[in-house]
């Protein structure tokens, strides 16, 4: 939902801008006198219709600009009401044997092992269930 939001708002931004950029500076390409004579009657009136589309762009450019920030906004509010990511810590133990103990991460209790991650050391220590007095 967060990436739907901010997704749409992000378009939304892009096509509003892309209008207010089309508004301002126009669409490029070549104006024929006679075409522009015969289509409008005149100059004037050619300007005037240009004014009236850029006017037009201007008025979506505004929409949609306000639906992007509307939309971004919703973005950042769902995110701070979100439900955060579980933390999932490690499962700290301490193996009791007979001469010593052995602290660290647990990785697995099965196949009648433990299998224990010492801090500082590269291979777990494994340990059977039958060696253990205390854990």
């Amino acid at each position: 939902m967060l990436t739907f939001l901010a997704a749409a708002g992000l378009a939304a931004a892009v096509v509003g801008l892309w209008l207010a950029l089309r508004a301002a500076a126009g669409a490029p390409g070549q104006v024929n006198y006679q075409a522009v004579t015969d289509q409008y009657g005149g100059v004037r009136q050619f300007e005037i219709s240009c004014a009236k589309r850029a006017s037009e762009a201007l008025r979506w450019a505004k929409l949609s600009v306000a639906t992007s920030l509307m939309l971004i906004a919703a973005a950042v509010f769902a995110s701070w009401w979100a439900p955060p990511k579980p933390a999932n810590p490690p499962a700290k133990v301490k193996v009791t044997l007979d001469q010593k103990a052995v602290c660290g991460v647990l990785l697995s209790a099965d196949q009648n092992q433990f299998r224990v991650q010492v801090d500082g050391e590269s291979i777990p220590v494994t340990i059977p269930f039958a060696e253990t007095k205390n854990l």
